[in-house]
């Protein structure tokens, strides 16, 4: 009730600077709760690298062509420096390891949501994924809930079955094409439907991912800020895996 609001208001009113702005700091918010599932596992990735990694990384496809890769390569030579003075050799592969896989898995993909509403129609793209997206993942919920049976990954997630995920992916796939029509995108009529399949099925992944995660670490969510959804973390486990997909699809299948 409170978020779907805030989300409308800030794709279709605010501009691009702000759009940018609300997904740099959701961004940050992710890293610090899966920080925190780092530490839950016994893991000390680097948090303050991490906590200027990821917005550097969504902000520089903003500032230029070459500066993602400038930001990339700075924070892995950086992330190595601060390592030299201040970690036993014991440690430096984990905590190497996390800092850079989590500033990645988080910046380098949420990156592609600015340059997703730049696009011809970008506010409309934007509405897609991430309403695709959510319906995915309800759809899985709901259809799991009354039809499943068969596990679909459970040492991982006990409670989502194949019913849910071919549920999920019917959904999606459907949802993508009620909003390309009620939204006019000027694309060719398979084009979001073929893009709302490739989120039903790595929305499900990108939340499996989010759920391993999780297990591994013992935690059930992985935050309490957002009341009944768990942490920020737990939304934005599906749209890290579909926002590139949508992005890169919308470049080939549309030329952007």
């Amino acid at each position: 009730m409170v978020g779907v609001p805030l989300i409308l208001l800030i794709v279709w009113v605010g501009e691009p600077w702000v759009f940018t702005f609300f997904v740099t700091a959701v961004a940050m918010l992710g890293s610090l709760e899966l920080t925190n599932i780092f530490y839950a596992r016994g893991l000390q990735p680097q948090r303050w690298l991490m906590l200027l990694w990821v917005p550097a990384l969504v902000l520089g496809p903003q500032l230029g062509e070459s500066i993602p890769l400038l930001v990339i390569t700075a924070g892995i030579y950086l992330s190595l420096i601060v390592l030299l003075f201040s970690s036993s050799p014991d440690d430096v592969f984990t905590r190497w390891g996390t800092t850079c896989g989590g500033a990645l898995y988080l910046g380098w993909t949420l990156s592609h949501a600015p340059l997703l509403f730049s696009l011809d129609q970008g506010r409309e793209w934007v509405g897609l994924w991430i309403f695709a997206t959510f319906a995915t993942d309800t759809g899985a919920f709901l259809v799991g809930r009354v039809l499943g049976t068969h596990p679909l990954a459970p040492t991982i997630s006990p409670s989502k079955t194949w019913e849910g995920a071919i549920g999920g992916w019917v959904v999606g796939l459907s949802t993508s094409g009620a909003i390309a029509l009620f939204l006019s995108l000027d694309a060719s009529w398979w084009v979001p439907l073929f893009l709302g399949s490739l989120i039903g099925i790595f929305g499900q992944i990108g939340d499996l991912v989010e759920s391993m995660f999780k297990r591994s670490a013992h935690l059930k969510e992985a935050g309490s800020l957002l009341p009944g959804h768990g942490g920020v973390l737990d939304r934005l486990d599906s749209v890290v895996f579909t926002l590139p997909v949508v992005y890169y699809g919308v470049m080939a299948l549309n030329g952007g």
